[in-house]
């Protein structure tokens, strides 16, 4: 933080917590700002199982929530560990386990011409992982809720819109991932791409 910033910051702190009172209330909850993130993050993973194993299935691909931080679309014949859509944190991965999957011979492939709309079905690309990460492609945080942090939230700002704006939420992810499991040419790329790259 820049040091004037610093000093305004300062100042508004002083002017908003100058009662004693003020400032044990802002610590107390300062303590359970996790708690209540990952709370307001379970309302979201509600909305989006509902959307995703309920409302909006796609044939040939699956779904799985393993906790509020793990989701996963995938083609039903490889299974959740297989190369498919993360979305961890604020993130989407391109992802595979590494004990399942040659995650160098991953890179190799998507670094070929033709599996180009693999990595166009994202609307950005914030990372492109090296050959030993079982994550491929990243896009962080590009969520758009009509403030000044759109598309560079971070995973505590989401929080909130996770509680607030539930369904909006949702919706810009089910958007994302129909960029992947309603293109049929993507989802013959991915079939494609699992089995020549899944390890015997």
């Amino acid at each position: 933080m820049e040091v004037i910033m610093f000093y305004e910051v300062l100042k508004q702190v002083e002017n908003d917590f100058n009662e004693r009172i003020q400032w044990e209330s802002f610590l107390e909850l300062i303590r359970y700002k996790d708690p209540i993130r990952n709370a307001w993050f379970e309302t979201l993973r509600t909305e989006i199982n509902n959307c995703f194993a309920v409302e909006n299935v796609v044939e040939n691909w699956g779904y799985i929530s393993r906790n509020i931080w793990d989701y996963r679309w995938y083609i039903k014949e490889f299974d959740y560990e297989s190369f498919c859509l993360l979305f961890n944190n604020h993130s989407f991965h391109l992802w595979a386990n590494r004990n399942f999957y040659d995650i160098k011979k991953l890179s190799h492939f998507l670094s070929e011409k033709r599996f180009i709309p693999i990595i166009s079905s994202f609307d950005r690309t914030n990372d492109i992982n090296d050959e030993n990460n079982e994550s491929k492609i990243v896009e962080k945080g590009n969520f758009a809720f009509g403030d000044a942090s759109d598309g560079k939230y971070d995973l505590d700002q989401l929080a909130w819109y996770a509680r607030f704006r539930t369904k909006e939420f949702v919706e810009q992810i089910r958007k994302k991932v129909d960029r992947f499991r309603k293109n049929e040419e993507v989802t013959n790329l991915l079939i494609e791409i699992n089995r020549e790259c899944k390890l015997p």
